[in-house]
């Protein structure tokens, strides 16, 4: 009698994995995900020793690498960072930084408390309809354009030297793809990139128009300067250079990346809150009605719903976001009440946005108990890993040019 033949082992597939990172004033988060599935494989975190010193945050990020295994797996990443200005001279080399906290009074005696009142001055210079017309929001003390108005107010030899201005991000990412003036690929100011919610932030690009007010970096800083390319949102940010201490050892696609607060607003848009729409650039996009609402309770608490099109609205801010489309921000008090969150509401319906739900992040149930008395509300999970999340979906659509749906991670209030 003829034996069978033995079964075969299953077969399996290597899982593809991305990567991100959140880089902030305290630490580095990295996270690495199935791109398809979404499935947290690892994460690892690295603390920020020194969150005023440009190296320190290239050093918690590349801790914070080796702290979750590497990314010798790892097919494609992208990175979000805190606020801050990076200013370059000709050769590639800082010649100012800055860390900058949202929320600084203009008699904060820091960093942040001179670009607040180099904010207001703008303001005052300028106008605040031209502003708002030009750049969809009024600059506060965590927008570069102040940081570098107060640059030129404090330090103007310092300000003279200046050649290009960026964000921490953006200078991240550029030393990641091998430039700088240590760097593999030497200090080449023309690689210098960033996405649209990032220079959206600066206060020297208009959303509405999708470019670059190059004036407004002259009268902040006393004259013109390079800026990074804007890319599109589904677009590579690059490829990674060899980091044979990272175990990259073969090219790897780099995301083009986002503001921490546009990585958190698409970290729960793929994760199954429905903000993100339909319209997005890209093809694989779900499509869900923008009838949610994130409230981002930090340093500087805010609601955010996503629109198709920039919008001018009273109190309401109008930034790029981070997949093609626009953020509509209303400001929000610290531990904001019911109250509040109906105020907010209201003004982001007036502006147009559907909101009918609440996604509470980072709050805790105390806060969405309390808002949940507005709307429908739900926390959501793990919110620690929100941006980084937000960045491994966008390191998935850089790599397979389709933003990915994952599993939600939230819980009703």
């Amino acid at each position: 009698m003829q034996q069978p033949a033995p079964a075969r082992p299953p077969h399996t597939v290597k899982a593809t994995l991305v990567a991100g990172l959140d880089v902030t004033r305290d630490a580095c988060l990295a996270v690495i995900c199935d791109a398809a599935s979404g499935a947290r494989v690892r994460s690892g975190r690295a603390r920020m020793v020194t969150p005023d010193d440009p190296a320190g945050w290239w050093q918690a990020l590349h801790d914070a690498i080796i702290d979750v295994g590497g990314f010798g797996d790892v097919s494609a990443f992208a990175l979000a960072a805190h606020t801050g200005l990076v200013a370059l001279d000709s050769a590639g080399e800082i010649v100012h930084a800055d860390s900058l906290i949202r929320g600084a009074s203009e008699s904060d005696g820091s960093a942040s408390g001179a670009s607040a009142r180099a904010a207001q001055a703008l303001i005052d210079e300028i106008g605040a309809d031209a502003l708002i017309d030009r750049t969809g929001a009024l600059p506060d003390a965590a927008t570069p354009i102040a940081a570098v108005r107060a640059l030129r107010e404090q330090a103007p030899d310092v300000a003279a030297r200046v050649d290009a201005v960026l964000t921490p991000h953006d200078w991240l990412t550029w030393l990641l793809r091998g430039f700088g003036p240590q760097g593999p690929n030497g200090p080449r100011l023309e690689e210098l990139a960033t996405d649209r919610s990032e220079a959206s932030a600066t206060g020297w690009w208009n959303p509405t128009t999708g470019k670059y007010e190059h004036t407004l970096v002259a009268a902040a800083l006393g004259h013109a300067a390079i800026k990074p390319r804007v890319m599109r949102p589904d677009g590579w940010g690059g490829e990674a250079a060899k980091w044979p201490e990272l175990q990259i050892r073969t090219a790897r696609v780099i995301g083009v990346g986002a503001t921490r607060r546009a990585a958190a607003v698409l970290g729960a848009g793929v994760r199954g809150a429905g903000v993100l729409g339909a319209g997005v650039l890209g093809a694989g996009v779900r499509s869900a009605a923008p009838d949610d609402a994130i409230v981002l309770l930090g340093d500087r608490p805010v609601m955010c719903a996503v629109a198709d099109e920039p919008v001018r609205a009273p109190r309401v801010g109008c930034r790029a976001d981070a997949t093609g489309r626009y953020l509509l921000e209303a400001p929000l008090p610290q531990a904001p009440t019911a109250a509040d969150a109906v105020a907010a509401v209201q003004l982001l319906r007036d502006a147009g946005a559907l909101v009918q739900r609440l996604q509470v992040v980072d709050g805790g149930a105390d806060a969405a108990a309390s808002l949940g008395r507005a709307l429908p509300t739900t926390t959501v999970a793990e919110p620690q890993f929100l941006v980084a999340d937000g960045m491994a979906a966008q390191a998935a659509w850089a790599l397979t040019r389709h933003l990915p749906e994952w599993a939600p991670t939230t819980a009703s209030a």
